[in-house]
């Protein structure tokens, strides 16, 4: 003899579909599970679309909200970008993206230089110039991120990728007058300590 279901199919596949498991439900109303299974059936719910996989798939995006956030944090970008840039495999001497990152970022802190950039921006900037595989501080054609006339933040608008020679031209280019009359200033200075 079979009980009768006082709630409608509709409702048993509103609580499927929230993520009651078919046993809960059944034993909420006083049938199998599966009479339960059979009567979402009827009107087209399948076993994937409500129970574990929906609790499942909540506990995952549960947890990529809290891999977003500790990442935005750290790296300024989600998490799927984070992992984007690390499937991309590329390394320089060893070194991967992220740890390049967080160390020039850190650079720029200790130097009192603002930081702007996210790590896909930075990353964005480093794959457009096709220099990463070139990247380091040693040799003067190893490549580096520069700031546009070496002031300002580093921001997206306002770095470019060079050689590390071209770096120290370009600081001397601008430079070089203060450069020049600081020099100047010390000539004069000694030869007026020189005539007294």
């Amino acid at each position: 003899m079979q009980t009768k279901c006082a709630a409608t199919d509709e409702e048993l596949a509103r609580l499927y579909v929230s993520g009651l498991t078919l046993q809960k439900i059944g034993d909420k109303f006083g049938i199998t599970r599966e009479r339960v299974r059979q009567r979402i059936n009827r009107i087209g719910i399948t076993r994937t679309d409500g129970g574990v996989h929906v609790r499942a798939a909540i506990r995952h995006s549960t947890k990529i909200a809290v891999l977003d956030r500790k990442h935005i944090e750290k790296f300024g970008c989600v998490y799927a970008k984070y992992r984007k840039i690390l499937k991309s495999r590329a390394t320089y001497r060893g070194v991967k993206p992220t740890a390049a990152f967080i160390s020039q970022r850190n650079n720029a802190r200790i130097r009192g230089i603002e930081w702007r950039l996210t790590l896909a921006e930075w990353w964005a900037v480093w794959v457009s110039s096709g220099k990463w595989a070139k990247r380091g501080r040693y040799g003067r054609d190893s490549y580096v991120m520069a700031r546009k006339r070496d002031i300002g933040p580093y921001s997206v608008e306002n770095v470019y990728i060079t050689t590390v020679g071209g770096n120290v031209a370009d600081y001397y280019k601008l430079y070089r007058n203060e450069h020049l009359k600081l020099v100047r200033r010390g000539q004069e200075a000694r030869r007026a300590v020189a005539k007294v």
